[in-house]
């Protein structure tokens, strides 16, 4: 993998990341939740363990 396609993937992962930041921070100031809203929060949570897993994977193939 070369570093542009790498450093675009990081990119768009840490957008992705700054994006569910935000959605986590307006979910997290309320008390109540609709059931909607905290099923989008766990999927929120299942794809923050997911792009971990992929940055991690990037990780391994750059150094190994």
């Amino acid at each position: 993998m070369d570093y542009e396609s790498l450093s675009a993937k990081v990119i768009r992962l840490r957008a992705e990341l700054e994006q569910i930041g935000a959605e986590n921070r307006k979910y997290l100031e309320r008390k109540n939740h609709r059931e909607y809203e905290i099923m989008q929060h766990r999927h929120r949570e299942d794809r923050i363990l997911e792009i971990k897993a992929e940055l991690e994977a990037l990780l391994k193939r750059k150094t190994g």
